[in-house]
């Protein structure tokens, strides 16, 4: 994860973190089937692509990975571009919405775990605003007319 980016971590019911050395570590047993998870995914209102089994990009703004054990999802990560998420979270706002139907949790490991979706983003955002205001600020006239993935995506418009 760059500088332009955030992420937010989803745990399915059974699965816990813990930190050891400074590594985030998530353990247990999900109930939670990759094909129960992708069904889900049928039913939300975005645009998507399976990029493989285990990545899948939303309207070309959100990458969701999935770790994956026996076909049983240990942890759903979505990873976008700090620019949605302090000012076009509508599409983050109904996937975790929907993604939440199925009783998850939601969680980071530098502000916790929330139920609720809107405290949670409210969270986040205050979490990432000086990473934003630091760096992502100068580039928001890339956004203005594409959507742009992050990580490698972001960085060949910014050379």
């Amino acid at each position: 994860m760059g500088m332009e980016s955030f992420f937010i971590i989803i745990l399915p019911d059974g699965i816990s973190h813990k930190k050891e050395n400074d590594i985030n570590i998530y353990e247990g047993n999900s109930n939670l089937t990759l094909d129960i998870f992708k069904h889900m995914l049928s039913d939300i209102p975005y645009k998507f692509h399976i990029n493989n089994e285990n990545e899948i990009n939303i309207d070309n703004k959100y990458l969701i990975k999935l770790e994956v054990e026996n076909n049983k999802i240990k942890t759903i990560e979505i990873e976008s571009c700090l620019y949605y998420l302090m000012n076009d979270d509508d599409i983050l706002k109904g996937l975790l919405l929907h993604i939440n139907k199925l009783c998850l949790k939601l969680f980071h490991p530098s502000i916790g775990y929330f139920e609720n979706v809107i405290d949670y983003l409210s969270n986040l955002k205050i979490y990432y605003k000086t990473k934003y205001d630091n760096f992502l600020y100068k580039y928001e006239y890339l956004f203005k007319n594409k959507n742009i993935l992050p990580g490698n995506n972001f960085y060949k418009y910014i050379k």
